[in-house]
């Protein structure tokens, strides 16, 4: 049984689907929430692309720090190495930089 919900003469949708945008931070206050959500809607593209790119940046600088304060020992290029086995996965980093060379981790 398909029941749909009309929300203009032309549109129709699942009853399940839920077409009222939920809340994204429940600790921020529904109006100023409300109001960020309408000020990212108007930021352009290019700037939208900015900011994924730092966002990712920022992502990547704290698995670097994460894998320098796991492996305090290791030479950067191991770090790197460990790196791309969590952005790539193992098997696809150790087809494009070879396998990881393990050393001895005094910690």
């Amino acid at each position: 049984m398909t029941s749909h919900v009309n929300r203009s003469s032309s549109e129709t949708l699942p009853l399940h689907y839920n077409w009222v945008m939920s809340r994204l931070f429940p600790d921020i206050h529904p109006k100023i929430e409300a109001l960020q959500i309408e000020l990212l809607r108007n930021v352009p593209p290019w700037r939208r692309l900015e900011m994924v790119w730092q966002l990712n940046a920022a992502v990547r600088t704290m698995m670097l720090s994460g894998l320098q304060a796991r492996y305090p020992n290791d030479p950067p290029q191991l770090i790197f190495r460990r790196l791309a086995d969590l952005l790539l996965g193992q098997e696809l980093a150790a087809r494009v930089y070879g396998p990881l060379e393990e050393t001895e981790n005094v910690s």
